[in-house]
């Protein structure tokens, strides 16, 4: 399956596409030649970036750069519930036509010299830009294009945020192409169902009638990782569903994540997240707390 090139089309009267979204958000690979800046105000899920599989919830705030293929997917038991979203997409030349050098963007420029990775913003950051958007929603034209200048400015000035997909690369997504859309999903979607339990390149092979030489290339052409990467990925993203949204003890979360001992799971962890399972919980139930406070969770 190859993502999908997305055509991004400016809002009525803007030079960029605002959208507001209220409906839970579902999978679709695709890539376009524009920044995007994703707000999660509310919702749970997964969200897919070049080569990282992470889970998502209220007050996720990321900017990737453009031809990054990308995908969030909610989660299924928020089906019906309230969902709300907003999506920034803009293109390059709003901060370099006719100024590729100004001095008035020049942190904005900074910042999205990095963003070929994903940039994930932290919580306070998150919770910062609330009311910038806010005003964003209530304006029109000109006003919501100085909001939205503003916004950046803030983020490229005072954000604090951290690198999502540090090995993807643009040869990567020069070459993300699957065998098949229903085949990519299936093989994608029996890692998920699995990954919770004892899951091999040979048991996979037997699934998707597949060699495992054949499903190797697969991994690290299309998703530029092996599997067994691919693998601890998806049982780091389930583990930290569960120390989000769970009080379960960390040696339980390990187990039910699929890893087979304690030490295992507690150094992959760390490698993947650069925290502690238990720095990590502790961090969310912080962000959490910081975000009611400003009403961004329901409960403030």
């Amino acid at each position: 399956m190859r993502a999908v090139k997305e055509s991004v089309h400016n809002s009525p009267g803007l030079s960029f596409c605002f959208q507001e979204r209220t409906e839970p958000l579902s999978y679709s690979w695709h890539f376009h030649e524009e920044y995007e800046l994703t707000l999660i105000i509310r919702g749970s899920g997964r969200r897919f970036i070049g080569d990282e599989v992470t889970d998502y919830t209220d007050g996720d705030f990321v900017l990737i750069g453009p031809n990054i293929p990308h995908a969030y997917e909610s989660d299924e038991s928020i089906l019906g519930e309230p969902c709300s979203t907003v999506i920034i997409q803009f293109g390059p030349e709003l901060f370099t036509a006719g100024r590729p050098h100004s001095t008035e963007f020049r942190h904005i420029h900074r910042m999205l010299g990095k963003t070929s990775s994903g940039l994930e913003f932290d919580p306070a950051t998150a919770a910062s830009i609330l009311p910038l958007l806010r005003e964003a929603e209530r304006h029109s034209g000109l006003e919501k294009l100085l909001d939205f200048l503003g916004l950046m400015d803030t983020l490229a000035t005072r954000g604090s945020w951290q690198t999502i997909a540090a090995h993807w690369t643009q040869s990567a997504n020069a070459s993300v192409e699957h065998e098949g859309p229903r085949e990519a999903s299936e093989i994608l979607q029996y890692v998920f169902a699995n990954a919770g339990r004892r899951v091999t390149l040979q048991s996979l092979s037997g699934y998707a009638g597949k060699s495992v030489a054949s499903l190797c290339r697969f991994f690290k052409r299309d998703l530029g990782c092996t599997f067994n990467e691919y693998l601890t990925r998806i049982r780091i993203s389930q583990a930290c569903k569960l120390l989000i949204q769970t009080n379960l003890p960390i040696y339980s979360v390990s187990y039910e994540s699929g890893f087979e001992n304690l030490s295992n799971f507690n150094r992959r962890f760390l490698k993947v997240k650069g925290m502690t399972p238990s720095a990590y919980r502790r961090l969310h139930r912080r962000a959490s707390s910081d975000l009611r406070s400003v009403g961004l969770l329901a409960g403030g």
